[in-house]
């Protein structure tokens, strides 16, 4: 059975012909606004206090960089490698990362509101307390990802590959799972409680609990 992605999250709002960023280096107090940024390199760096705000990132690297206390408003980000990078309090309004690399990248204690991740690589990803009002995964690879004590509230997974991913302890009243990949993602029984999901995903949960599933005419 098909389902149709319903992107319920406002997309950043970014005024049309924005100058390019002339900028080489960014430190962590810079305030990046209203800007397209292309080819920037953070790699490997600690950087706390860092704004972008009504800005289009493309292909930056943040890989194993170390970011604490960061804002995002109205980002568009393209291209990208954060993959191994550390985010400390930060807060996201309005993000949406396209083609992007977050393969280990760790979250702690981030508030985003409307934010969408779309074909992106986000093995191994852990999302740690904080809450994500309005987020939405589409055709995103998420095996093994963690959310620990997470308010997902409302969020949506569009055919995505949530393989051994780890929910338990975290907020899950509303998120929609249907057409995601789901073999042995990992679930608390009074986690179903509100969650929607298609019926081979029922089955598979199901069998996961221990039940032996079949039809009345099988023996």
């Amino acid at each position: 059975m098909k389902t149709k992605a319903t992107l319920s999250v406002a997309l950043p709002r970014i005024p049309k012909d924005i100058p390019i960023f002339e900028g080489r280096d960014i430190d962590g107090s810079t305030e990046i606004v209203q800007v397209h940024c292309i080819d920037i390199d953070l790699a490997g760096r600690a950087v706390s206090g860092l704004t972008f705000d009504r800005t289009i990132v493309q292909r930056i690297l943040m890989n194993r960089t170390r970011i604490a206390n960061a804002r995002l408003f109205d980002v568009q980000c393209e291209g990208s490698d954060l993959s191994g990078s550390s985010w400390q309090r930060s807060r996201w309004q309005r993000v949406h990362f396209k083609g992007c690399k977050l393969t280990g990248a760790q979250f702690t204690t981030l508030t985003g509101t409307d934010v969408s991740f779309q074909e992106c690589s986000m093995e191994g990803v852990i999302f740690s307390g904080g809450k994500l009002k309005g987020v939405h995964f589409e055709r995103c690879r998420m095996a093994r990802a963690v959310f620990d004590r997470v308010d997902l509230g409302s969020a949506t997974f569009h055919r995505c590959d949530l393989s051994g991913m780890d929910l338990t302890g975290s907020k899950l009243e509303g998120v929609d799972l249907r057409a995601s990949d789901i073999p042995d993602i990992r679930l608390e029984v009074v986690q179903y409680k509100g969650l929607t999901i298609d019926p081979v995903q029922a089955a598979e949960l199901v069998a996961q609990l221990g039940c032996v599933v079949k039809s009345a005419e099988e023996e």
